[in-house]
């Protein structure tokens, strides 16, 4: 669910027909991060809670790692939201040329990489979710990759109904 969803989609569809599972289920992940991204609610309510603790977690047991690859870990340090972090932290430290790069590599719906899903795959996901939107499924193309299946639902929220 939510971020694990966003990586086993990846996942399917990097891998495609080399894929070893036989089929997949996503619960409130998107196939674009770039259309969460700057969710107003997100930006409020949930990613300064998550920064937090991927500074307390990823970056502070691992400043000096941090610094060899490039991060400015005073700036991180002082950073609030998921996005920031992505764009000082991440995008450095994995050497992307910005956040666009990293986001689009790491969803499955960018680059055409869901059309290339070779397994059913069960996306579910809440309309209300106020972290994850729902703009971020390419629903149109169910037609074009018959392994795609999207369950929207009015109420969730984000894995509430999980």
């Amino acid at each position: 669910f939510s971020i694990g969803a966003i990586i086993a989609s990846n996942y399917l569809g990097i891998l495609g027909s080399n894929c070893p599972l036989k089929a997949a289920v996503s619960l409130a992940g998107s196939f674009d991060v770039r259309a969460n991204a700057y969710s107003g609610h997100s930006l409020r309510a949930w990613q300064p809670i998550l920064a937090f603790d991927l500074k307390r977690n990823f970056l502070l047991p691992n400043i000096h790692r941090m610094e060899r690859r490039g991060v400015d870990v005073n700036l991180a340090l002082r950073l609030a939201s998921v996005v920031d972090f992505d764009t000082s932290v991440v995008v450095p430290y994995h050497g992307y040329s910005d956040l666009l790069e990293y986001y689009e590599d790491m969803s499955a719906g960018c680059k055409g990489k869901h059309l290339k899903i070779d397994v059913p795959l069960l996306a579910v996901q809440a309309l209300d979710d106020p972290v994850m939107n729902s703009n971020g499924l390419p629903i149109n193309d169910v037609e074009v990759n018959r392994n795609l299946w999207f369950l929207l639902t009015k109420r969730g929220g984000h894995i509430g109904w999980a």
